[in-house]
């Protein structure tokens, strides 16, 4: 029998918890779950998805996270107006989706597309 899969939510190393939640709280607009220092974990969520947050050891390999947006041009300008690095500007690929990329704590990359 197959299951029905509601959502993923992916694990980003980073190097300060704390640095890492007001990052995502300030800037992306995500509120904290829960937060627990004496481990070095965390969740954030918006939207109904969240991010797991693990303290690393740097160096650690940078992830890249793909966001579906239903409004990628709303997205593009939220980003945008919250001062985060755009690292890939909007364009449509080939393939006929809409996307662009922006840089998160740690160097991570979050690409959203439509």
């Amino acid at each position: 029998m197959k299951t029905t899969w509601h959502s993923i939510s992916p694990e980003l190393p980073v190097s300060d918890l704390s640095s890492a939640i007001g990052f995502f709280e300030t800037h992306m607009g995500f509120i904290t779950d829960f937060q627990l220092d004496d481990i070095g974990y965390g969740k954030v969520s918006r939207d109904g998805q969240s991010v797991f947050l693990s303290v690393a050891e740097p160096p650690f390999e940078p992830r890249t996270c793909m966001i579906y947006s239903e409004d990628i041009q709303a997205s593009y300008q939220e980003m945008k107006n919250a001062g985060l690095t755009i690292t890939s500007e909007l364009r449509t690929l080939s393939v006929g989706s809409t996307e662009f990329s922006v840089r998160v704590t740690d160097g991570h990359i979050f690409t959203f597309f439509q």
